[in-house]
């Protein structure tokens, strides 16, 4: 069985979660209080919690900020993880002053708790930016072939990436466009827009414009503006572009 980059980014998530708690509660790293904190929360609680913490964080970062940040070239990939860490260790820090009523509210302690919390998640962090997020990233964004395929999987089309043209969504249905020689084809699958958009998700050829469109960058013709409406001009086709997706198309 073939496991989805969704998936993935799911059980890492979870597992920085669950690698805060076991540190802290099974590990008992960094000379962790195991006694009742000011807040009237028990060692166990408070791990729970700050592996909870952790879980939301990242899930934030990974299924939120990490598609508005495009780390490029190596220098941006290790901004964009310290990045990450610094936002994660603050929280912490935050959570961590809460339970014991902001007396460690200082400087040193801010500095001290992120070089403790770099310490445990800069190789979890990096392996999955390096090793896995970026493997996955280049075998969706240069495939040989883009396969859309019905939700029961009894129907599909099989397109190259410089001939697909645009996804339309039509309540269940899709109507995916398409080059064959100089002519534009369709083919209708039963299927959601937003399952296509997962599975391609960082792939350079299908990028959301409107609610009801997928579109492939590479075949736009221009971009225009019409009674204050913005518009995508492919083979003679308008689409639609809403204002929440604009920025997609500005680079």
């Amino acid at each position: 069985m073939k496991i989805s980059y969704k998936s993935i980014r799911v059980f890492y998530v979870l597992f920085l979660g669950l690698l805060i708690f076991y540190i802290l509660y099974v590990f008992e790293a960094f000379r962790i209080d195991q006694g009742i904190s000011y807040s009237g929360h028990d060692f166990l609680t408070r791990s729970i919690l700050f592996g909870f913490v952790n879980l939301i964080v990242f899930f934030g970062i990974e299924f939120g900020l990490s598609k508005k940040i495009q780390a490029k070239n190596l220098l941006q990939k290790i901004a964009w993880i310290f990045t990450q860490i610094l936002i994660g260790g603050t929280s912490i820090f935050l959570l961590f002053n809460y339970f014991w009523d902001w007396q460690e509210w200082t400087l040193n302690a801010y500095v001290l708790m992120i070089m403790e919390y770099f310490s445990i998640m800069i190789i979890p962090v990096v392996l999955f930016q390096f090793l896995i997020k970026d493997r996955f990233t280049l075998s969706i964004q240069k495939p040989e072939v883009l396969i859309f395929q019905s939700e029961n999987g009894k129907d599909g089309i099989q397109i190259k990436p410089e001939f697909f043209l645009f996804i339309r969504s039509d309540k269940n249905y899709l109507e995916i466009y398409f080059l064959e020689g100089e002519n534009v084809k369709t083919h209708l699958i039963r299927n959601r827009l937003k399952v296509i958009e997962d599975s391609y998700e960082n792939s350079p050829f299908l990028t959301r414009c409107h609610r009801s469109y997928l579109v492939n960058p590479i075949q736009i013709d221009k971009i225009f503006k019409n009674k204050g409406k913005s518009e995508i001009h492919i083979q003679n086709h308008i689409i639609p572009i809403s204002d929440s997706f604009l920025g997609n198309f500005m680079n």
